[in-house]
């Protein structure tokens, strides 16, 4: 649905509802912890919930581990590129721990879920939990020394469609579980996370069916703009210019050398560009 031309929503009614998306991201992290199986996921709440709009657009988050959430947004574009919204079914969900999409490492698996109304897709509920181990070279998958590839840091899973009809893919659940060295809990831990995805979309439903369509269009385009808004307020705050930093990542095992890292940002009044090519 189209958001009508000059409307707005009211103060009110944005601030509820926006309360309301960011509660159902942390009622998604909630579900995900009680019902995972790793100490990890569970003890450590090492996972992320996010909840993003039709377009793709992050609109709210769970207060949970942000590790995850500066990738999460690229990670959803790459798996609409992969698939479509017009390939997308009600109770899919596509699935990637693939860190040349933009997620961090192996052991982060993200699942993505469309929330369909009406036989139309509103949004996606997405979240992300690192995994006690994905094979690899050493226990855990994290390994750094003696690792000079990424074959050896545990299984890669592109993007594919890890539930169909809110079911598991149980062939490709027995291909990953074949690859890692503690699959009881890395078995619980997805269906942890799949659950985590219904509980959301079946929240998000809710919300849209006692909001209607519309309303909900105008909260998420006033959350966009206002966050924008602020972002700029503060980056206005600081003084014009450019500014340098160089420092260096460890190495990665005997006989390499620290990895240099040199970055330029340059304010200008309400911008800021960051230049990592130097």
């Amino acid at each position: 649905m189209s958001i009508s031309a000059g409307k707005e929503v009211d103060p009110i009614t944005l601030t509820v509802v926006w309360n309301k998306l960011i509660s159902i991201t942390d009622e998604m992290g909630g579900a995900l912890r009680r019902t995972a199986f790793s100490e990890a996921v569970r003890e450590g709440e090492d996972f992320s919930t996010g909840l993003f709009d039709r377009r793709g657009r992050l609109v709210a988050q769970g207060n949970f581990t942000p590790g995850h959430l500066g990738a999460m947004p690229y990670v959803v574009q790459h798996l609409l590129k992969q698939f479509p919204p017009e390939t997308l079914r009600e109770g899919d969900t596509i699935c990637t721990n693939d860190s040349f999409l933009g997620g961090s490492h192996y052991p982060d698996f993200f699942l993505m879920t469309p929330i369909f109304i009406e036989g139309s897709i509103v949004g996606y509920v997405v979240n992300t939990a690192h995994h006690v181990d994905v094979g690899g070279l050493f226990p855990g998958s994290q390994a750094v020394q003696g690792v000079t590839e990424a074959y050896q840091e545990g299984i890669r899973v592109l993007p594919v469609r890890l539930a169909s009809n809110w079911k598991l893919n149980d062939d490709l659940i027995r291909v990953i579980l074949g690859n890692v060295r503690l699959p009881d809990k890395v078995h619980g831990d997805l269906k942890a996370q799949q659950n985590a995805n219904y509980v959301g979309s079946n929240r998000v439903i809710e919300l849209f069916r006692e909001t209607g369509l519309e309303t909900i269009d105008l909260v998420i385009e006033a959350i966009l703009d206002r966050s924008e808004a602020r972002a700029r307020e503060l980056i206005a705050a600081l003084p014009d210019g450019t500014f340098s930093f160089d420092d260096h990542l460890d190495d990665f095992g005997p006989g390499s050398d620290p990895i240099d890292v040199s970055v330029d940002v340059t304010i200008d009044k309400d911008t800021a560009v960051v230049d990592f090519s130097r």
